[in-house]
């Protein structure tokens, strides 16, 4: 139905409809791989994840409930067979994104800090230089008329 919405509407009509698609795509794109985003896409497979372990944890349960439970429980993930596949597939893209957006993050958290240790580096040694200036004025001023004083 979208299709033929859209196939009936002018070429000119068509391309602005494209951009504006195309622009809100862009816009969820860069919102995903900022650095906000990847963290948020990261809580997400990993609330998910956890999800699972309590699921897994749910199911072996039923180990100490008694055998035939357990049987049962097995039975009938082997009823869901097909789907239970897919959720494998699903398991291991959350598994594979929250350890790529990990690594992705710490890295860029390294380079800045990096980049902030090596400013704070040239803060301190102007500091010093200018430290080192002023310590001059201060024995001049302070240390040699107390030591004429002293003497």
């Amino acid at each position: 139905v979208f299709i033929h919405l859209f196939l009936s509407l002018p070429l000119s009509k068509r391309v602005i409809t494209l951009s504006l698609l195309l622009s809100k795509f862009m816009s969820i794109f860069q919102i995903l791989t900022s650095s906000i985003g990847r963290k948020i896409l990261m809580a997400i497979s990993g609330l998910l994840l956890s999800f699972f372990m309590a699921f897994h944890l749910f199911g072996n349960l039923f180990l100490f409930v008694s055998e035939e439970a357990f049987n049962s429980y097995v039975d009938k993930l082997k009823y869901l067979g097909f789907l239970i596949r897919i959720a494998e597939f699903f398991l291991l893209t959350f598994v594979l994104s929250h350890a790529y957006n990990g690594l992705l993050l710490w890295r860029k958290n390294r380079q800045a800090k990096k980049k902030h240790k090596l400013l704070q580096q040239r803060k301190y040694i102007a500091f010093c230089k200018v430290c080192g200036a002023y310590r001059k004025l201060y024995i001049y001023f302070f240390g040699y008329p107390l030591g004429n004083f002293l003497v």
